[in-house]
């Protein structure tokens, strides 16, 4: 899969060699890579490496919706460095929240798998994309496209676990997205895990908020 725009700067829109040419890099290492902690709506902590409305939201943007896939390692690597400071001990299993299959039908790639699978190859944690599981809905609505308060009231019942007694009790979690905002997809994500395995520990990690 070749990025559309391969040699223009997400951030400022100059020409460069990098997904960020140098001083847009410095922007984000010292400035907008900061790790923040928030609320759901659900009252669950959500751990977050950057904000949606800054470096970060174009970050992101342009990997989901602009394929560009050179930036995967921009965001791998800043959840990376924010699993080893949220992790208070190893962590048993990386859990990306699944997308539903109409998106993955229409982007042809799944997004969050493919930030799992390089923090996996960063944490040596291994990812495990059997235990939580979506059901299958084409006329699902996107969370997106939602504001914030229909978002509470939407995918009440979308998610649930499987279970399998070989991934062990007393397990922790980590559970990773793109992005959050009331942070609802998340919490039914956790509460269909610790419905499953109720002495799990589940921790939240979202690339960005807001």
């Amino acid at each position: 899969m070749t990025p559309l725009f391969p040699n223009i700067c997400i951030g400022c829109g100059k020409i460069a060699a990098t997904p960020l040419c140098f001083h847009c890099e410095q922007e984000w290492m010292h400035k907008h890579r900061q790790v923040s902690k928030h609320i759901s709506q659900k009252g669950d902590e959500i751990f977050a490496c950057c904000q949606y409305n800054g470096l970060g939201g174009k970050i992101i943007r342009s990997f989901k919706y602009g394929r560009r896939f050179d930036v995967l390692p921009i965001i791998s690597m800043a959840v990376s460095n924010v699993v080893s400071e949220i992790g208070e001990g190893n962590f048993s299993y990386i859990i990306p929240v699944p997308q539903s299959f109409r998106k993955i039908f229409t982007r042809g790639f799944h997004p969050v798998e493919m930030i799992g699978h390089q923090v996996s190859q960063h944490t040596s944690i291994p990812i495990n994309l059997k235990i939580l599981k979506r059901k299958w809905s084409w006329y699902e609505k996107d969370q997106a496209s939602l504001n914030k308060q229909n978002r509470l009231y939407n995918l009440p019942h979308s998610f649930f676990a499987t279970r399998n007694k070989s991934w062990g009790e007393n397990q922790k979690a980590l559970l990773i997205d793109d992005v959050s905002t009331t942070g609802t997809t998340l919490s039914r994500c956790k509460e269909a895990i610790q419905k499953r395995y109720p002495d799990w520990k589940v921790k939240i990690l979202v690339f960005a908020h807001g």
